[in-house]
């Protein structure tokens, strides 16, 4: 009887100090993450087949250089092929006869998270939450953090903000899968359009394909996805700029249409001018006095 996807999924592998398995955590663009131990630590290890890492390897060269308590750390990267796993190309003959391929994968060991900000929204997470005001705090000072590393994050959104198993809990930027270094302007080249659309800068949207040679990347669109996500997480999933359907053509339009709903004092101030490098420091800073008292 031919073993299912999910039991091989479900079967514990390990691969020196870092073992894993369990229920499969989630997939990205080059692998798959599992739950797994590393020293002795609960941690989320990345399974990548080493084929498919030619995109993968930028992000974790980016994110090996990161330390800071809002951006998801990576623990330790290792990589063999002790263990088999069919190819993406073999996977219906694997599926049909049980046939293996012996392949190469890497191991990506990450911080454990309980869940991301769209989980919390959508009441998938419900565990403990920071005051809102220092979820934003700790969203700006990640982004804030990246940027002082002369990086462009390009994919802010609320699936990729993690929410820590720690006590107390702390909100962290992930996923550096489009991630690019700057220029000493805050700029870098542009080879297509990369981001989610929903939570792209115009700018970004409206590229012209024939024109990417000319076309820069820009921190302040970082800044424009952070405080899109700000606003998501402050009226609790209500987008900006509008329904699935009209987000895209409200924001290259210019036209935030759920900007006259009633916000926080600290909501009105994050949507008054998203474009503004100063709305992530004004939340700092705001979220520094107000620890204080």
């Amino acid at each position: 009887m031919a073993t299912s996807i999910e039991s091989l999924y479900r079967s514990a592998a390990k691969k020196g100090t870092i073992s894993y398995g369990g229920q499969l955590l989630g997939n990205g663009r080059y692998g798959y993450v599992f739950p797994g131990k590393f020293n002795g630590l609960d941690v989320a290890v990345k399974r990548i087949q080493l084929v498919d890492c030619e995109g993968e390897e930028r992000e974790i060269e980016l994110q090996k250089k990161l330390n800071h308590e809002n951006v998801l750390k990576i623990l330790e990267v290792d990589e063999d092929n002790d263990f088999r796993f069919p190819t993406h190309v073999f996977l219906i003959e694997y599926l049909l006869t049980e046939n293996f391929m012996s392949i190469y994968f890497r191991y990506v060991v990450l911080e454990l998270c309980a869940g991301t900000l769209k989980h919390f929204i959508k009441g998938k997470y419900t565990g403990p939450m920071p005051l809102d005001k220092k979820v934003l705090y700790q969203i700006a000072s990640g982004v804030h953090y990246i940027h002082s590393m002369n990086l462009i994050h390009r994919d802010i959104k609320p699936d990729n903000i993690l929410i820590s198993f720690t006590d107390p809990v702390v909100m962290k930027v992930s996923d550096f899968g489009l991630s690019k270094a700057t220029s000493h302007r805050g700029t870098c080249s542009v080879s297509g359009i990369k981001g989610t659309p929903k939570w792209m800068a115009p700018e970004m949207l409206n590229l012209n394909p024939k024109e990417l040679d000319k076309a820069r990347g820009f921190v302040q669109s970082d800044i424009f996805a952070t405080g899109c996500v700000f606003f998501y997480f402050i009226k609790r999933g209500i987008h900006l700029f509008g329904d699935k359907y009209s987000i895209e053509k409200n924001i290259l339009n210019g036209n935030p249409v759920n900007l006259e709903r009633k916000c926080t004092n600290i909501g009105r101030i994050v949507t008054k001018n998203l474009y503004q490098y100063s709305t992530v420091d004004i939340i700092i800073k705001q979220a520094r006095r107000d620890r204080r008292h």
